[in-house]
């Protein structure tokens, strides 16, 4: 029944948004291509060749250990001296049968496989090694080389993939050794400290994750203001820069405001590769700006950010909407819950103590008996805590309308044709949407009525539709004829409820807003915003579209390795849930490209 799933998947992709199912790979050379940057590497690297190669690139991903070919060792100082990144790019791009490597050509583009040739080469260096061969560098190579790289008349341009790309750092090691070619003698050089350098020489024709971003002409303004009325003074605050290439931070610079909250950082890098946010702290509590690139031939760039006083008073607190997709499978209820909500008030809600110490602000009920539970955006333990009688979400809510959505899912149990189930919610809810799906079983609610159904060509939906819940009122749900066990299946739902999301058109409404943790106290950017550890930047239309195809194609080959059976059923999750998550930012950027009428 996965096959079918998977067929499921790609029908409503494809009803939603039209998706092709392949990306095409546009030719470059290296000396054509774009200087590659292992930052943008580090995401298409996990999601394509960690499960084979491990996230760590040591060859132990979740799909290693039923392979007949053992994933390289990537970072086996052993391996890589005679290696080329012409090399490590004709093999990622062609595939190497042999050895169970699949060809991504049709998946990638050259500029993605390059991207990941040269994070996957990162993997067997270290910001050590960096810094080291870096102060090498300066001290015996700078002179002739030039500090970037570019050389002199006569001298070896390091920085270009034309000239680089085809040389290993064994045939380097043999120059610096011998003196070959003309080039002067470092024989007296420790081994560790010719490596370190010629490393540093290599990051001249990629972006090492472990250089620094190169200063520009840019600048970065803006003001933190006190959204709470009388407020207090935001005078002296600090104010971090965070800037990102791909889904990876690579750099941060801090400031203080001024008296007027003012700020201000110059020396911008203004590539429009690189997105920025401004994280602000005020009463302990980190409160982040849009998360922004500059626009081409533009120089400055305004990033306000606005804070709030704190409350533990949650009467501001309320539910917007509440989604809850129900399907079932071998005599299981397979329950999605979606919440997206609001804070009325002035002040960031930020709950109270439980006897651990931690906080908690959102509450949420669970029904006896469920089991399975998956939340989307992090696990029990960590942001999201154990209840008596359910679970909450330690994450301060500050002001704003939908400023905090909630995804989780679970199973439950049942045994007799027929069930009353009680949801309790602990929040006033606004609207509230059922879509159950239409397999015979007869479906009744007091709070909600039938509206039709909704549905695509694989799978149909019964659509009730409610609202005005009192916080603490039971949303009640009277099931009869429940499908036993033998009966129809579907994984929908437990494999993950965002399918059936982004299938019935909620999925662009699905903003989690986190990026790291000192970038969750904001309101929901219009420009960008991420699910879980990934953010997922606005972009032009072309490359929103290539990277929905890489999405869709990711999942595909995740479905694929999960039904034969390659992948653990946690990682399978896992994965699946984070790059669905991603898939459904660029369903909203995509959303909001399209003309209004």
């Amino acid at each position: 029944m996965r096959r079918a799933y998977v067929f499921t998947f790609f029908v409503l992709l494809i009803m939603a948004f039209g998706f092709g199912l392949s990306a095409q790979a546009q030719q470059a050379t290296p000396a054509t291509a774009a200087q590659p940057s292992a930052r943008r590497g580090q995401f298409l690297y996990q999601q394509n060749c960690a499960p084979c190669h491990g996230d760590l690139g040591k060859g132990e991903g979740p799909v290693a250990a039923q392979l007949d070919v053992k994933p390289t060792d990537f970072t086996a100082p052993i391996w890589w001296p005679d290696k080329t990144p012409q090399q490590l790019f004709d093999i990622t791009k062609e595939g190497r049968i042999e050895r169970q490597m699949p060809p991504w050509k049709n998946r990638l583009t050259d500029a993605e496989i390059w991207d990941a040739v040269f994070y996957t080469w990162s993997l067997h260096t270290t910001a050590e090694q960096h810094n080291a061969g870096e102060q090498t560098y300066t001290a015996l190579c700078a002179s002739c080389h030039g500090k970037d790289g570019k050389g002199s008349t006569g001298v070896s341009d390091l920085s270009g993939l034309s000239s680089t790309a085809t040389r290993s750092q064994k045939e380097w090691e043999q120059v610096l050794a011998t003196g070959k070619d003309g080039h002067p003698t470092f024989a007296d050089l420790k081994e560790n400290d010719r490596a370190a350098v010629l490393e540093y020489a290599r990051a001249f024709s990629y972006r090492s994750p472990f250089a620094k971003i190169p200063p520009g002409k840019g600048i970065v303004s803006g003001a933190v203001t006190n959204g709470t009325p009388g407020g207090g003074s935001v005078e002296g605050i600090t104010v971090t820069l965070h800037a990102f290439e791909g889904n990876t931070e690579g750099e941060a610079r801090t400031t203080a405001a001024d008296d007027q909250g003012r700020f201000r950082f110059e020396g911008i890098n203004t590539d429009p590769a690189l997105t920025y946010a401004v994280v602000a702290n005020y009463r302990d509590l980190p409160y982040a700006s849009e998360i922004l690139a500059f626009p081409d031939e533009v120089t400055a760039l305004s990033l306000p950010v606005e804070v709030y006083e704190t409350t533990e008073d949650s009467s501001g607190v309320r539910i917007e909407r509440a989604h809850f997709i129900i399907d079932f499978e071998q005599n299981n209820l397979l329950m999605g819950e979606l919440y997206f909500f609001s804070n009325d008030k002035d002040r960031t809600f930020v709950g109270t103590k439980n006897e651990a110490g931690q906080s908690v602000v959102l509450r949420f009920t669970l029904p006896q008996g469920a089991t399975n539970l998956d939340i989307d955006g992090g696990v029990l333990g960590a942001r999201f805590v154990e209840t008596p009688n359910g679970f909450a979400d330690t994450m301060p809510l500050p002001p704003g309308q939908g400023s905090r959505q909630v995804l989780f899912r679970y199973n439950l149990p049942y045994s007799t044709p027929s069930l009353r189930l009680l949801r309790e919610i602990n929040y006033d809810v606004a609207n509230v949407n059922l879509l159950v799906a239409d397999r015979g079983a007869e479906v009744t609610s007091p709070q909600a009525s039938l509206q039709g159904t909704r549905g695509t060509q694989d799978a149909t939906y019964l659509n009730y539709e409610g609202s005005n819940l009192r916080a603490g009122q039971s949303l009640e749900l009277n099931f009869a004829k429940l499908p036993r066990a033998g009966g129809s299946v579907s994984t929908a739902i437990t494999n993950s409820s965002t399918t059936l999301v982004v299938g019935l058109g909620v999925g662009a409404l699905l903003m989690a807003g986190l990026l790291v943790y000192g970038l969750v106290l904001r309101k929901p950017s219009p420009v960008l915003a991420t699910v879980g550890e990934s953010p997922v930047a606005a972009s032009s239309g072309k490359d929103v579209v290539a990277q929905r195809q890489r999405l869709v194609a990711a999942i595909a080959r995740l479905d694929d390795e999960y039904e034969a059976g390659k992948v653990a059923e946690d990682a399978y999750r896992r994965r699946r849930t984070k790059l669905k998550g991603q898939l459904l930012e660029i369903a909203r950027q995509m959303q909001e490209r399209e003309p209004r009428a």
